[in-house]
């Protein structure tokens, strides 16, 4: 089910607005320590559901918020593109922040408690291994996931989960499966 929010909604524990039930598809891409999006196409429907696919509201998909950041309106449907709700952070700012031998979970702290702004974003990390680094004049999401960012430094594989950010040295497991072209798969696409 993908429940659709205003942009200003706190709660989502309800329904939302609307479901939108008549997606023609719908698509999670979350690419590891990079992007986090959801693709939808949505036909023009009778009830005026399309309507809300506009820039700055939110939906909930498997559990997770994404915010709209891109909508393309046709003849026959709409198109959208929305972002994790974690890159809300984008639009806050750290005018300076000086982490000196902290572990990972003391420095993701440092960074979301030296924003200009308050949000609900919070963070954990079980890397022990100390560091430092200074950041200046950047956004928290280039503070983190940047080219010179907290995980470039600590390492690490950021698993965000709505407000929750959390970065372990490694994300899932190592079951010993192997996948291989002609062994269980017949085709890469």
């Amino acid at each position: 089910m993908i429940n659709l929010y205003l942009s200003t909604e706190t709660n989502f524990s309800t329904n939302g607005l609307v479901v939108l039930s008549d997606c023609k598809t719908a698509y999670i891409e979350e690419m590891l320590n990079d992007k986090y999006e959801v693709t939808i196409e949505y036909p023009i429907d009778t009830r005026g559901k399309w309507q809300y696919l506009v820039n700055g509201n939110i939906i909930k998909m498997d559990g997770q918020l994404f915010r709209f950041y891109n909508t393309v309106v046709s003849i026959t449907g709409v198109a959208v593109t929305a972002r994790h709700i974690f890159y809300d952070l984008t639009n806050n700012f750290i005018q300076t922040c000086n982490i000196v031998n902290l572990n990972a979970n003391s420095a993701l702290n440092a960074i979301l408690t030296n924003t200009q702004y308050a949000h609900l974003f919070t963070a954990t990390s079980t890397m022990i291994n100390l560091n430092s680094y200074s950041i200046d004049k950047k956004n928290p999401i280039e503070s983190i996931m940047g080219s010179s960012g907290l995980i470039s430094i600590y390492g690490g594989e950021i698993i965000r989960n709505n407000f929750s950010i959390s970065l372990p040295t490694r994300r899932g497991a190592d079951n010993g499966v192997t996948i291989g072209y002609g062994k269980n798969i017949i085709g890469i696409e």
